[in-house]
């Protein structure tokens, strides 16, 4: 290593591919170059093929090994190359998150881990020491993509900071419909189908390496559900209610918590980053106004520095009378719109044989005001 480019000054970034990966996968690539595009780092792949291409078991198994040699490895970065622990970095997809975890036990003092849709199976409802936990680096984030039962990945917190995308079990656009799509792609393997959702997690950081005028905020909330109500739209006072995805992930201002699930949506395909909105609207309700409506709310929004494009929100069972919160994504435009226009379209939709026979109904939705706010800004002003 002494006779390579690795300088100790430089901070340094390890990725640890997953089950039978290599870390040549074009994915993999991509994310090594765009680390280095990012900053000044030693960039180190960790190459375990050989344990990684066995039955999940064995792989499961070998990882424990690894993580001793990656420690090992670090160990001795620092007491012969003059390294500082807390300068490293460990990066790892699937089981090279746990791999992470078990390395960062034995690294005194080690500054990062970054968990990238953590491995599942055998890992479920495990104590902390065997799986990635806050107490393997001074600092650990998680990025859930494939979790639940059937998943690759985990639900459960691991981290300082979880990020839950699209709320951590299911991505858009990994559906069957759209694997002709993916496969159109020179580089793409078949795991880029099979494991879409698992493999999203690498994609999606890959991405945030990208100098762009999109960034990715995850916000605090009790579960996704209340997020895409718009329950969950601050980063509070002190900024420790949300937090940027990516690097900047460490400049959240405090260690003491743990476990703070943060969720954020995303498009479907590259790039993946989206804009988010929080929609208030203020309802009326007249006398001959009826309880409660089903619909579309179709919104064209402006403002002096440019225009969103056209949102509709399906709406289910709105009570009028009352403020309700929506969220809304976007693709990211070129600045953040400074709303000053909004237009409101409402289409009526029937729920069922009951509702409205016949027409004969209030169809109307009565709105005395709506309000849009531009989220995805850290630290909020």
């Amino acid at each position: 290593m002494s006779k390579a480019t690795f300088k100790a000054t430089r901070p340094t970034k390890f990725y640890i591919h997953g089950w039978r990966a290599t870390g040549y996968e074009g994915r993999v690539l991509t994310l090594i170059k765009r680390l280095l595009a990012n900053g000044d780092f030693n960039v180190i792949v960790v190459h375990w093929g050989g344990g990684s291409s066995v039955e999940y078991n064995q792989a499961h198994a070998n990882i424990r090994l690894v993580g001793l040699e990656i420690a090992f490895l670090v160990n001795t970065m620092v007491a012969k190359l003059g390294a500082k622990a807390s300068d490293i970095h460990l990066i790892g997809h699937s089981l090279g998150a746990h791999t992470a975890g078990y390395a960062g036990e034995k690294i005194p003092n080690l500054g990062q881990i970054t968990g990238l849709d953590p491995a599942g199976p055998f890992f479920r409802l495990v104590p902390t020491y065997a799986r990635l936990d806050p107490s393997d680096a001074q600092f650990v984030d998680v990025i859930h993509t494939d979790g639940g039962i059937l998943g690759a990945g985990l639900l459960e917190p691991l981290g300082h900071l979880d990020f839950y995308a699209n709320g951590g079990m299911r991505q858009p656009g990994c559906e069957p419909s759209n694997w002709d799509s993916i496969l159109s792609d020179p580089l793409a393997i078949p795991s880029d189908v099979i494991a879409c959702d698992h493999t999203r997690a690498v994609h999606i950081y890959s991405e945030s390496l990208l100098s762009s005028s999109c960034k990715t905020i995850g916000y605090e909330c009790s579960d996704y559900d209340s997020f895409n109500k718009g329950k969950c739209t601050t980063c509070g006072s002190d900024n420790t209610h949300c937090a940027p995805f990516g690097l900047q992930a460490t400049s959240f201002p405090t260690r003491s918590r743990t476990n703070v699930k943060l969720y954020f949506n995303t498009g479907e395909s590259f790039p993946y980053c989206r804009s988010h909105y929080a929609v208030s609207v203020d309802l009326a309700k007249p006398s001959d106004a009826k309880l409660t409506v089903n619909g579309n709310l179709g919104l064209t929004v402006s403002g002096a520095n440019g225009a969103l494009p056209f949102v509709q929100l399906v709406i289910q069972n709105l009570q009028q009378g009352l403020i309700h919160q929506l969220l809304f994504i976007v693709p990211p435009t070129a600045n953040t719109i400074a709303v000053n226009t909004i237009n409101a379209y409402w289409t009526y939709v029937v729920a069922d044989l009951l509702d409205c026979v016949l027409g004969l109904c209030n169809k109307k939705l009565y709105v005395n005001s709506i309000t849009i706010s531009a989220l995805n800004s850290y630290p909020e002003s």
